[in-house]
């Protein structure tokens, strides 16, 4: 019976939903409530424990961003020595993490959104995660939610995206109400910069809660490994690239758009328009460039560069894009927050928007003016490879745009950002 309502019932009652907007909110309502009594079933059969934490990124689809860099810390803290630690996963092979942590006696791992999922919610004093737990559940009284958002957010976001003559979907309109009710489950928020606390306080409606979050100065803990030493840096990208399969002697760019709130089909999800003729690219590089593929974990799609022999790497499956920045020589993207935290490593970013006008008019918007992004901005294919061709140049005379940027939008970004947030969250 499971696996009928898993295979047949479920999917077609998506399908329904994305169909009829009705339907949409009236299945929304009954799953709230299944996840509901989901978690207060959970809680009656287990009790909590002051000493395990409950980490998931991205919904669970991967082992990264500031979650995982604060349980990395955490595991190998001796203040920690008698504490437990679970992961929540879906739709992700494990393979990372498994290589690191499969054996641990004080790790384990759920299935995200599962019977476990939630008796791990009810265990777990503390969760960690850079998205949002199931709609459905609440923060009990005495629990600990450290919200780790993933990102400085450039475009603009929750209660603060127009609703006026946007082409944006109906179902992705004004969701202000939605984030306002996450943000009432946190306990703690990192933030990045005075700007990243004033623009998520706004898109979550933070100002309007009755016990809004502590927001920790601390920056992100994604971004503590951005401040590697030279030496530990230089040993840690060889070994990348030779993961990678990046011949030594090319040259890297990493290619990390963005998703479209207009780019979404009923039946897969989010996908994506690659916006570059990749085969063109090259013929416009020659043999001296790699590209790194990075999608947007919203992004469903699969894409397929085997034609390219090489010359474009999908790594949109790689758990941590922070790996990616260290191995890159350049950042190539659109509107998205990568480039904020990229600034730390204060290598060239080109901005490539080739569909600057329907983005930032008709969709989202931004909160900045794009004039002010960390590199030039780019709308045609041509342009994109004239700079790659010239990226130290292009990358000297923005050196000082970057500069005033990180400053301002990564401001507290350190060496000891992630210590910074379990000193302050976690009573060892």
């Amino acid at each position: 019976m499971r696996t009928i309502v898993n295979r047949i019932v479920i999917p077609v009652a998506v399908w329904v939903a994305r169909k009829n907007p009705l339907a949409d909110t009236v299945l929304k309502a009954i799953v709230r409530v299944i996840q509901r009594v989901s978690f207060a079933l959970a809680r009656r059969r287990q009790p909590e424990d002051n000493h395990t934490v409950l980490f998931f990124a991205f919904m669970g689809k991967k082992f990264a961003d500031s979650p995982r860099a604060i349980f990395e810390q955490m595991v190998d803290d001796p203040r920690f020595a008698s504490w437990n630690f679970i992961w929540a996963f879906r739709g992700y092979d494990g393979t990372e993490f498994a290589e690191s942590f499969a054996a641990h006696d004080r790790v384990r791992t759920v299935t995200y959104n599962s019977r476990g999922f939630y008796e791990a919610l009810a265990q777990a004093k503390y969760w960690v995660t850079n998205s949002h737990v199931t709609d459905g559940v609440m923060r009990p009284a005495g629990k600990v939610y450290l919200q780790t958002w993933h990102g400085t957010p450039l475009k603009r976001l929750g209660a603060d995206i127009s609703t006026k003559d946007s082409k944006m979907p109906k179902k992705t309109r004004n969701y202000g109400s939605w984030y306002r009710l996450q943000a009432s489950k946190w306990s703690f928020l990192t933030s990045q910069s005075p700007y990243f606390t004033e623009k998520i306080s706004s898109a979550f409606q933070i100002g309007s809660l009755t016990n809004p979050p502590t927001i920790l100065e601390s920056g992100l803990p994604r971004n503590s490994n951005l401040f590697t030493d030279g030496s530990t840096l230089q040993n840690k990208v060889v070994a990348l690239r030779s993961r990678l399969g990046v011949p030594q002697g090319k040259k890297v760019a990493l290619y990390a758009p963005t998703f479209r709130d207009n780019q979404h089909a009923s039946s897969v999800g989010y996908t994506y328009n690659l916006g570059i003729d990749f085969g063109r690219l090259r013929e416009q590089l020659g043999d001296e460039w790699v590209v790194l593929f990075r999608a947007h974990y919203f992004v469903a799609n699969s894409l397929n560069f085997d034609e390219l022999d090489g010359f474009v790497c999908d790594v949109s499956s790689f758990d941590d894009i922070n790996d990616l920045f260290a191995v890159a020589d350049v950042l190539v993207t659109d509107y998205s927050s990568s480039m904020v935290d990229f600034t730390n490593t204060d290598k060239p970013i080109l901005i490539y928007a080739y569909d600057l006008d329907e983005y930032g008019n008709q969709l989202r918007g931004f909160y900045i003016d794009i004039s002010e992004f960390p590199g030039p901005v780019i709308t045609e294919q041509d342009e994109l490879a004239h700079a790659l061709n010239r990226i130290d140049e292009v990358g000297a005379e923005w050196a000082a745009t970057r500069a005033d940027f990180r400053g301002r939008f990564a401001t507290w970004d350190s060496a000891e950002s992630t210590k910074r947030v379990i000193d302050a969250v976690f009573s060892a």
